[in-house]
């Protein structure tokens, strides 16, 4: 089966799901980035930043969904919108390397899927989760609560994670009123397939800016045409 790109709010309104999303001022500002040499200025945008519960879809990568119509969702998953033809790529190998076993195993039970952490290679092939990272589990990953809190979510579902999350990392969970039995854990190679899940755009995303000193990377929230749904 051929994949073919979607986005989260198309999907939701194939399968008739709930899909939010909350717009700021979306008008370029002028920001100011202080590197070692002389200060470089970027335009960036407020967030642009979305929900949808999706049903039947496995998890992949970072935050990337698969459908069982082979479908893929990719545009603002993560906190940087890849090249399409790597990902594509990342897509197929994952998909070749699983496909008796994808949609076999279900979390049943609504949940919210956190996100993780890019999925990558090794010289020898294994495909293999890199460490967590402190910055990207605070900015790219708990931010994401934002959205789910603003439509009851946050308290009233389980929360999935991968479990490769450090344990001391769980207490910023907790305080967001999120109890370690509400979690669950899943593999990040073994994914699990959602019966139905909640899932989110990254609240920020970054972009390669070609003009920029030492080709510097620069927020531009989700307020970009090339990753609106």
């Amino acid at each position: 089966m051929e994949s073919k790109g979607t986005t989260l709010k198309a999907l939701c309104a194939e399968q008739g799901s709930p899909y939010h999303e909350v717009c700021f001022d979306t008008d370029q500002v002028a920001m100011i980035r202080q590197p070692l040499a002389d200060p470089t200025f970027y335009k960036a945008h407020t967030p642009y930043v979305y929900c949808g519960l999706a049903s039947d879809v496995h998890p992949f990568g970072r935050s990337f969904l698969y459908t069982k119509n082979g479908a893929y969702i990719f545009n603002c998953q993560s906190y940087q919108n890849y090249n399409h033809t790597g990902l594509q790529e990342c897509l197929s190998n994952y998909v070749a390397s699983r496909r008796e076993r994808m949609f076999k195993t279900y979390i049943e039970e609504e949940c919210i899927f956190l996100g993780g952490m890019h999925i990558e290679k090794t010289p020898e092939g294994d495909l293999v989760p890199p460490s967590p990272n402190f910055g990207h589990f605070i900015f790219e990953y708990l931010n994401r609560f934002a959205i789910f809190d603003l439509h009851g979510l946050t308290h009233k579902l389980p929360v999935v994670i991968y479990e490769n999350l450090p344990e001391r990392w769980i207490g910023f969970l907790e305080l967001l009123g999120i109890s370690r039995d509400r979690l669950i854990r899943i593999p990040e190679i073994e994914t699990p397939a959602f019966r139905k899940v909640w899932v989110s755009s990254a609240p920020i995303i970054v972009a390669w800016m070609a003009n920029s000193a030492f080709g510097a990377k620069a927020c531009i929230g989700c307020g970009s045409a090339c990753c609106r749904p």
